[in-house]
């Protein structure tokens, strides 16, 4: 993620100014809308923490909102398999189980944390967890961004790109590093000049 508070702050209010022209030109599914503002939401919950790195209360809620945030994310890409509603309720019940085994097996309340890391860049000690855990969360991600997309659609390219280079700076700082902000803002880009496109075409 952004490695300051301003850069965080800088990340999430763009990406909300964004939002809010592509929204009201309805030129694009809401969905895909909501699910960058889910992405960017972190940005914001990153800039808090920052600005409380050495408040630990606020710490343990902000942690806590980074995890419910990350549900939401897998919640909302689930939700964009608008042709299979059985699959879509498959996923679901598959994510709920994953959480409720997670919290009762590798989940510990010392675990809502965040510090600064050797790189530079927040680690998220509630994400310091054994590998199966992490390549089960990032299934939620990329199965349903498949199904729902095909493999040669740039949102799942993109999406691939983004999770094996986070996986990288995750295994070796325990942060996972800038992209995030990169990601945020290039999606915000690009469906901004698409959907500008789109309105100047519609006629």
């Amino acid at each position: 993620m952004c490695y300051n508070a301003e850069i965080s702050l800088n990340t999430f209010i763009f990406g909300m100014v964004c939002a809010i022209i592509i929204w009201k030109m309805n030129m694009v599914s809401k969905i895909n809308i909501l699910l960058l503002i889910s992405i960017t939401l972190m940005q914001l919950m990153e800039y808090f923490t920052w600005k409380n790195i050495n408040n630990e209360k606020n710490i343990y809620d902000l942690s806590i909102i980074g995890l419910i945030i990350i549900f939401i994310q897998i919640s909302l890409i689930i939700y964009s398999i608008n042709n299979n509603i059985f699959l879509r309720i498959i996923l679901y019940i598959l994510l709920i189980f994953f959480v409720i085994l997670y919290l009762l097996t590798d989940f510990t309340e010392k675990k809502l944390r965040m510090y600064k890391g050797e790189n530079g860049h927040l680690v998220w000690e509630w994400l310091d967890i054994p590998l199966i855990w992490i390549i089960i969360g990032i299934s939620f991600y990329i199965i349903p961004l498949y199904i729902a997309n095909g493999i040669l659609n740039i949102k799942f390219i993109l999406t691939i790109i983004l999770l094996s280079s986070s996986l990288y700076y995750y295994y070796k700082y325990k942060t996972w590093a800038t992209l995030w902000c990169y990601f945020s803002n290039i999606n915000w880009i690009l469906l901004l000049i698409y959907s500008i496109y789109l309105y100047l075409n519609k006629n």
